[in-house]
């Protein structure tokens, strides 16, 4: 550091004395730039300067004498626009210099080479030239050169086997310094969701255009996730250099990638939804139709189309997914002969509850004859830019009219006749962007003069919902044998001031109840027995308070027709409950029979003999009357069609077995 203060202390003394010494001159260099500078290795100096002759005479024959300088060279010149050559480090001036006036702007550049080291160099640039009139040398003044290479680390990677991929999970990797001073403390770090490992992880030392040893870079596949898996390698030295290397490595649906060309997804097309195809709200229902194509000559066997839900974390969350009816994620479509095409279609809803956020849609169509890592598919131009997935957005509700909604709905029994009790079932889900302080919750249907409300006193924050809320309901004589919506809706937005709710659902949610064999009409002609029913039924379980009654059926059709019947159990209302039933409804042909069963839960108090009326309805009514014995005290009772007397002469038998044991007893002690 001193030695560089006493040089730079030197040259401004000899360009003090240079300027000093062109001011006595009657030639010299004026408006110089660029003389004392420095620069990275490569960079380009460019020194620019006039020729001054305030002499009386012009001057000619002017050259410029450049320095020869270590670690570079003068590379080019200018006189103002026009190019001028160097030639073994001089440079001729074109034309003279008139009398009193200047030169065009001279421009010289050196270029240092990319390998320089850091240094200082030094020169001069020497100048001559002739006066015109006498023919004398003109005397000029040195123009001395202070040019400095920096210090300048660099580094750079590059790969020296194939970049790591789906089926490649090792490589190497080669550290380069690329810079003019040695490198020290060298450190190898890994960012990004690709799990990489480097090794080594760090050098002590990089020598100065030399090529460290090669490294070492690894990946585990089984932890990829779903999607683009991006990964950098970072270097950097204790003197600042830095480099890095990026991966991308692409794991689709398929498990090893989409390998054949037997198959192709033609189209991918969400065909029904409420509002944009990429944004979906809770409680959406979502229908996704999938065309896929044989690319062969012989059929692809055993084909089957498989869709993928993955969250922001990689994890195929598919069974998250409301399927609707038996449909699933996967659909068989069997054999494809050449140039045919199948559609898969996938039916859905999202859950209520579903997480907020990005997802990605996947489909995959593979064999399953010749197995997934043989042929299989994922990619679809309906997908865009990605081509291996659908960005999916799920988000809250906007509009206001549908903050509350409702999910996870239960109706039982779902086909019940007049007199029945029906119950009902559902959560209740704040699906908006506001907090509900109280909500109310209706169950309406006009015909069925049902008019119930619940209200949830407690918050409903934003995403909460409300388990089981239920009402129950009986099927009044007067209905009719059809089917009847009833209709949830919910109202919210509840005015603490005025104790009224400001908003309604915009529409109601309905849910389908079957009444039947409410009205059934005279057989057709007197003694046609077209739909008749023979029933016989049992009792299929223990008898106890507290425990529900199963009632097993045998309905049978001896009428001449095929016919279908419904059934129910009807009497019951002062003692049990209908709460489940194997059927409601069946449909024989003449001879033919079925075996039903209906599950009652008894009152609390029940006690003693109770009636029941099994029912078969069709045309005309066929029934059957049993009786259930409840015992008054732990002994249980069963009298179905008169077997009273069988209890007696069971009940006798045992005490004249028990006597007879006495008298052996009283013998045998004699």
């Amino acid at each position: 550091m001193k030695k560089n203060t006493i040089f730079l202390a030197l040259v401004s003394l000899i360009l003090m004395l240079g300027f000093a010494s062109a001011s006595a001159a009657n030639v010299y260099a004026d408006q110089v730039a660029g003389n004392v500078t420095n620069g990275a290795p490569g960079a380009t100096y460019t020194v620019s300067l006039v020729i001054k002759n305030t002499f009386n005479q012009d001057l000619e024959d002017v050259r410029i004498t450049l320095p020869a300088l270590q670690q570079g060279l003068w590379t080019s010149a200018k006189s103002g626009n026009n190019n001028i050559q160097i030639a073994n480090n001089q440079v001729d001036l074109p034309g003279k210099i008139t009398s009193g006036l200047s030169s065009p702007v001279v421009t010289l550049v050196f270029t240092t080479n990319p390998s320089a080291v850091p240094a200082t160099m030094t020169g001069s640039i020497s100048f001559r030239g002739t006066y015109g009139t006498s023919g004398s040398s003109a005397t000029i003044p040195n123009l001395p050169l202070r040019f400095t290479v920096n210090s300048a680390p660099s580094l750079t990677i590059s790969q020296s086997t194939p970049a790591l991929s789906k089926s490649i999970m090792s490589t190497k990797i080669v550290l380069n310094n690329t810079g003019n001073v040695p490198l020290t403390n060298i450190i190898l770090n890994v960012t990004g969701g690709l799990p990489l490992t480097v090794t080594p992880a760090n050098f002590a030392s990089l020598a100065e255009k030399t090529i460290s040893a090669q490294i070492d870079v690894t990946t585990d596949m089984a932890k990829f996730k779903f999607g683009e898996n991006v990964g950098t390698i970072t270097a950097t030295s204790a003197e600042g250099a830095t480099a890095n290397i990026g991966y991308n490595i692409r794991k689709t649906f398929c498990s090893v990638g989409q390998v054949s060309s037997n198959l192709t997804l033609k189209n991918v097309d969400i065909t029904e939804y409420n509002e944009d195809d990429d944004t979906w709200k809770p409680a959406d229902r979502i229908t996704l139709e999938v065309e896929v194509k044989a690319n062969t000559v012989d059929s692809v066997d055993d084909v089957v189309v498989e869709l993928g839900f993955f969250n922001e974390a990689g994890v195929n969350v598919v069974d998250d997914l409301i399927f609707v009816g038996k449909a699933d994620e996967e659909v068989d479509l069997g054999d494809i002969d050449d140039d045919d095409e199948e559609i898969a279609k996938f039916e859905f809803r999202v859950p209520a509850d579903m997480s907020k956020g990005n997802y990605k849609l996947a489909v995959k169509a593979y064999s399953d004859n010749e197995g997934e890592s043989k042929v299989c598919v994922d990619t679809a131009g309906d997908f865009g830019s990605t081509f291996f997935y659908k960005p999916i957005k799920i988000e809250n509700e906007k509009d206001e009219g549908r903050f509350v909604i409702f999910d996870n709905i239960k109706i039982n029994p779902a086909e019940a006749t007049c007199g029945d009790t029906v119950a009902l079932t559902t959560d209740v889900f704040n699906i908006g962007t506001k907090r509900q302080d109280q909500v109310k919750v209706n169950l309406f249907n006009k015909e069925l003069g049902l008019d119930k409300s619940f209200e949830i006193k407690k918050d409903l924050d934003v995403g909460d919902k409300q388990k089981g809320i239920s009402f129950s309901f009986i099927v009044p004589k007067t209905a009719a044998d059809k089917k009847y919506n009833l209709e949830l809706t919910a109202d919210y937005d509840y005015d603490d001031d005025q104790n009224e709710y400001d908003v309604s659902s915009d529409e109601s949610t309905d849910v389908a109840l079957k009444v039947f064999g409410c009205n059934p009409t005279t057989v057709n002609g007197a003694g046609t027995p077209t739909a008749k029913a023979e029933i016989v039924a049992a009792v299929d379980s223990e008898v106890a308070v507290g425990k529900n009654v199963v009632i097993k059926a045998t309905i049978k059709n001896v009428g001449n027709n095929t016919n279908t019947y419904a059934l129910g159990v009807s009497g019951i209302d002062s003692w049990a409950k209908l709460t489940d039933a194997s059927s409601r409804t069946v449909t024989l042909a003449p001879g033919q029979s079925r075996d039903v069963s209906f599950t009652l839960t008894p009152n609390a108090d029940v006690k003693g003999e109770q009636k029941l009326v099994v029912e078969a309805i069709s045309d005309r009514t066929d029934s059957k009357t049993y009786s259930v014995t409840f015992p008054e005290s732990k002994s249980t009772g069963i009298n179905l069609g008169g077997n009273t007397l069988l209890w007696i002469v069971g009940i006798m038998n045992v005490v004249l077995l028990i006597l007879i044991i006495l008298v052996a007893i009283r013998i045998s002690r004699r």
